[in-house]
């Protein structure tokens, strides 16, 4: 298991949680098909994360 952080976003906590509990266990490259579909500014953040 790997850790990511990201630092100096502006964005909300529960909003990037939400995005986060979909993709949580899944592996980085279906989270970030699955992200890439996701109209939310949250998923774009976790998608840089990921990659």
């Amino acid at each position: 298991m790997s850790k990511a952080l990201l630092k100096f976003v502006r964005l909300s906590p529960t909003k990037a949680r939400l995005i986060a509990k979909q993709i949580q266990g899944m592996n980085a490259e279906l989270a970030i098909a699955s992200l890439e579909f996701t109209p939310n500014k949250a998923a774009r953040v976790l998608s840089k994360v990921v990659a």
